[in-house]
C-alpha cells in the first residue's frame, strides 16, 4: 500500500494505517511515554501540572491506542479526559485497553470537525498534527474548542524548517535522518490522504509556529522535550481576533 502511493501520490489514510499496523501503532513509543510523558513532556510546560491537579477538561487529539490519555488520567484523577481519534480501530483498542477509568472516555471523530463549544481547558496533540491531511483547518478547530484561558499543548517536530540550518546543526543530523525516513513511510502518506496538504514530520519548527499563529493562537512557546526529535509547543487562543480563514 505505501509503496503504491509512491507512484500515484494519493496518500494512505490514518484509519487504514492504524488498521494495518494493529497493536504496533500504540506500542512503538510506549516505553518512552511510560517513563517520561507526565514528568518530561507535560512537565516541560510551566504551570501545567498545577492546572491539571486542580481538575481540567482535557481533549487528547489523535489519541491512538489511548496510552497518553490513560497516563494523564491516572496522574491527574481530578481531570476529565476525552481521547479523540479518527481511526475506529484505534478507538476500539483504546476503549478495550483503558476503558473503565473514572474521568476517561474515548470517541471516534475528526478533530477538524470539532464544535465551536469552547468546552476544554487543555487540548493535547502528541505527535499528530504533522500527520493530518488538513492541519490548518484542524488547528482552527482546536482553537474554537478551547476556553478563552485554555492551553493548546502540542508534542511535535523540533527540527528547523530550513534545510541548510538543519544540516548545520551537527547534533541533529542522525535524528533528522531517522525522522525523514519515518515521515516518508508514515507521516507524509497520512498527510497526503484525502487531497491533504502533505506536511509530514519534517514540516519544521518555524512553519508550525506560523501555522499556529495563523489559526488564531498567540504567545507560542517552544520547550525542549525528553526526545530530541520532539519539542513541546504551547499556545493560547488569541482574544484580539478570531481564527483567520
Amino acid at each position: 500500500e505505501v509503496a503504491a502511493r509512491f507512484a500515484d501520490g494519493a496518500g494512505t489514510s490514518a484509519s487504514e494505517l492504524a488498521r494495518a499496523a494493529g497493536p504496533a501503532m500504540g506500542d512503538t513509543r510506549r516505553h518512552l511515554y511510560d517513563e517520561s510523558f507526565v514528568d518530561g513532556f507535560l512537565g516541560a510546560v510551566p504551570g501545567l501540572h498545577e492546572r491539571l491537579r486542580g481538575g481540567a477538561d482535557v481533549l487528547d487529539v489523535g489519541c491512538g491506542s489511548g496510552r497518553t490519555s490513560a497516563l494523564l488520567a491516572d496522574a491527574f484523577p481530578r481531570c476529565r479526559v476525552v481521547g479523540l481519534d479518527i481511526a475506529p480501530a484505534a478507538v476500539a483498542r483504546a476503549t478495550a485497553d483503558h476503558g473503565g477509568r473514572e474521568g476517561l472516555s474515548f470517541r471516534q471523530g475528526d478533530a477538524a470537525d470539532l464544535d465551536d463549544d469552547r468546552a476544554h481547558d487543555v487540548v493535547l496533540a502528541v505527535d499528530v498534527v504533522h500527520d493530518l491531511p488538513h492541519p490548518e483547518r484542524t488547528l482552527r478547530a482546536l482553537r474554537r474548542a478551547l476556553r478563552d484561558d485554555g492551553l493548546l499543548v502540542l508534542v511535535d517536530v523540533a527540527f528547523p524548517s530550513d534545510l541548510p540550518a538543519l544540516l548545520a546543526a551537527r547534533d541533529l543530523r542522525d535524528a533528522a535522518a531517522d525522522a525523514y525516513a519515518i515521515s516518508v513511510l508514515y507521516c507524509l502518506p497520512s498527510s497526503l490522504a484525502d487531497g491533504g496538504s502533505g506536511w509530514g514530520a519534517m514540516i519544521g519548527r518555524e512553519r508550525l509556529v506560523a501555522a499556529l499563529e495563523a489559526a488564531g493562537f498567540e504567545g507560542v512557546e517552544v520547550h525542549a522535550s525528553p526526545r530530541s526529535q520532539n519539542a513541546v509547543y504551547v499556545a493560547r487562543p488569541s482574544l484580539s481576533d478570531g481564527p483567520r480563514a
